[in-house]
């Protein structure tokens, strides 16, 4: 009997076991966001909190001018340790020549433990097709799988934003008129969520 080719082998297991995996992960996801709503929020609020009065203490030395951009970038890195980490910086004008670091970083693991959950699942499936599937083709089905997770994640940083619009951290903020808040992958490409002087049914037009 012939055995199934690596492609072959992948195809399979892509179709049995990953491609719509996902979808279970769904009902998980809003599961555990509904039941520690509050510390999703809370967790968001102190990271953007302490990015931004870092950002303010560098203001009052001179170092940094009125807050412009703010980025809350996905770390793919820390998705290889089961960890889904967000750094949230604050830029003045210079985008990103602002050199002074007014960085914080969020965990986002209720909302992405599922997928490392299913990709333990999956190393142990491998194991059925020897060494056509290897633990690394696991890593690189993460790394695609995570960005299904990585877009529900900042549909709901932007369900939370009105909490933080509202927060005196970001009232009191030196920022310029047009400060922008925008989600992605870190150095990468981003998705504008909210632009001062701009109504939130119109931001999607200027992205």
């Amino acid at each position: 009997m012939r055995l199934p080719t690596r492609d072959e082998a992948m195809q399979e297991f892509l179709e049995q076991h990953v491609l719509s995996g996902w979808l279970d992960d769904v009902p998980l996801i809003e599961n555990n966001c509904t039941q520690h709503e509050q510390r999703l929020i809370d967790t968001l609020m102190s990271a953007l909190e302490q990015s931004c009065n870092e950002a303010s203490r560098l203001q009052a030395t001179g170092e940094k001018g009125p807050v412009r951009h703010i980025y809350i970038s996905l770390l793919r890195t820390s998705l290889l340790d089961n960890r889904a980490q967000y750094r949230i910086d604050c830029h003045d004008q210079r985008w990103f020549l602002d050199d002074t670091d007014s960085t914080a970083y969020w965990d986002a693991g209720l909302i992405f433990d599922p997928l490392f959950q299913r990709m333990q699942q999956l190393k142990e499936q491998r194991k059925a097709y020897g060494r056509r599937i290897t633990v690394m083709d696991i890593e690189k089905i993460m790394q695609l799988e995570a960005i299904k997770y990585h877009t529900l994640t900042m549909h709901i940083v932007q369900a939370l934003l009105p909490y933080w619009l509202e927060h005196p951290t970001w009232l009191a903020l030196n920022k310029t008129p047009d400060c922008s808040i925008y989600a992605g992958e870190f150095h990468d490409e981003c998705e504008l969520l909210h632009q001062e002087g701009v109504e939130q049914s119109e931001v999607s037009q200027l992205d």
